[in-house]
């Protein structure tokens, strides 16, 4: 093995060079990429969390298609920069409280959250198991509570799940017609109650489960039992 060889298979890959990296293979934007690459853990963290999530959505059951692959990289950069980096940063500052001097680092090694569990996180968001906001909440869970778990079994526990059954939908919408009865009648008048009861019904069915309806299977949902009990009026 050469010389030249030898060092690029060894020596980390230098922040410059892996910015490009970033932005060529995973069409990150310049800022992003640059965030990641400034610390190399982190990058490792990254291609982890992106092979996880390909290979989770990839394996799947559901079909996957092209967008939900394109926004892998994207996502993770998300969650990585703005939820990880900033649960390592608040530990990290309760560990140099009584530091005078400002700071600002990372520290991903010190992260209980790996790439794997990064990228089953965004696996789950993409596939529509979970939303954005649940992914954030788990990413939390899991780096304070839940070390080392599998973040599809702490998201079912904790209930973490969008529910898309659409039967189970059309039930919810169901309930909340039976108990907003004057919502229909006003719907039935057509023009402009249309609009205004459906986002009343809408909001109102999103509440009743706790923010964990799949919003636009909700809004599918809706429609059919409207449907059922106003034809021809939406």
């Amino acid at each position: 093995m050469s010389l030249e060889d030898f060092l690029a298979k060894n020596m980390p890959e230098l922040p410059e060079a892996a910015k490009s990296r970033l932005q060529d293979d995973y069409n990150l934007d310049a800022y992003t990429a640059s965030v990641i690459a400034s610390d190399p853990p982190a990058i490792r963290i990254f291609d982890e969390a992106v092979k996880a999530a390909n290979d989770s959505l990839i394996a799947s059951d559901n079909t996957t298609s092209e967008v939900s692959l394109k926004d892998v990289p994207t996502t993770i950069a998300n969650l990585l920069c703005n939820e990880l980096f900033s649960l390592i940063r608040e530990d990290e500052e309760e560990r140099r409280s009584d530091e005078i001097e400002s700071f600002d680092t990372k520290d991903v090694p010190y992260s209980t959250v790996d790439g794997q569990q990064l990228g089953e996180i965004v696996a789950l968001q993409l596939n529509g198991t979970m939303s954005a906001t649940m992914s954030k909440k788990l990413v939390g869970i899991l780096y304070h509570e839940e070390h080392g778990r599998r973040p599809s079994q702490v998201a079912q526990e904790r209930g973490l799940q969008l529910i898309s059954d659409m039967e189970a939908l059309r039930n919810i919408c169901r309930d909340i017609i039976d108990l907003n009865p004057e919502s229909l009648e006003q719907y039935k008048k057509g023009g402009k109650h249309v609009i205004k009861m459906k986002k009343f019904l809408v909001g109102k069915s999103m509440a009743h489960s706790h923010g964990n309806a799949h919003p636009e299977r909700l809004h599918d949902a809706l429609e059919d039992v409207l449907e059922e009990l106003a034809p021809g009026v939406g």
